[in-house]
């Protein structure tokens, strides 16, 4: 065991300034029901080569949004990029944020689908996690079929609610 552990730490001191683009990923997880499962891909494109992957409702992956809000870029067991349409991952956190905005600000029952209500700026609502939708806008899952625009959430220094770190 300890032969391994020397291994594996010897591996990411040489090789992680390779992945520097992802090194501080955040986390990401399908937002799809139990029977789903989301494809990964070796480019960035709805026609691009699948990988063998598929990702299920249990996997997880490190990975950052990319510059368009629409992919996911990751690295595989091989170390290789592969790619994840954003609008079908989460990120995952909870983190509290203030609703901003000149007045009203609606929540929908999806990312940017039916209205379902409203809250009022000054409001607190705890972020349970991001989508993006099919456009590259980020959604806050604040609940059950509840999302807000992050466009709308302010954490306690004033910023925008995160949607996690983008690359080119």
């Amino acid at each position: 065991m300890l032969f391994f552990s020397i291994i594996l730490q010897s591996f990411f001191l040489l090789y992680m300034p390779f992945f520097s683009d992802i090194a501080k990923a955040e986390t990401w997880v399908p937002a799809v029901s139990s029977e789903g499962t989301v494809n990964v891909r070796l480019e960035p494109s709805r026609t691009g080569k699948l990988d063998d992957t598929r990702l299920s409702v249990f996997d997880r992956i490190e990975g950052d949004l990319m510059d368009d809000g629409k992919w996911i870029v990751f690295r595989n067991e091989d170390g290789e990029k592969r790619y994840v349409m954003a609008k079908y991952m989460e990120m995952q956190l909870t983190e509290a944020y203030t609703v901003s905005g000149n007045g009203r600000v609606k929540w929908r029952k999806s990312p940017g689908g039916k209205r379902g209500g409203w809250y009022q700026p000054g409001d607190t609502v705890t972020v349970l996690g991001i989508r993006m939708d099919g456009q590259g806008n980020a959604w806050a899952r604040i609940g059950e079929n509840k999302y807000i625009s992050c466009d709308y959430l302010r954490d306690k220094n004033g910023n925008r609610a995160r949607s996690g770190k983008t690359v080119e």
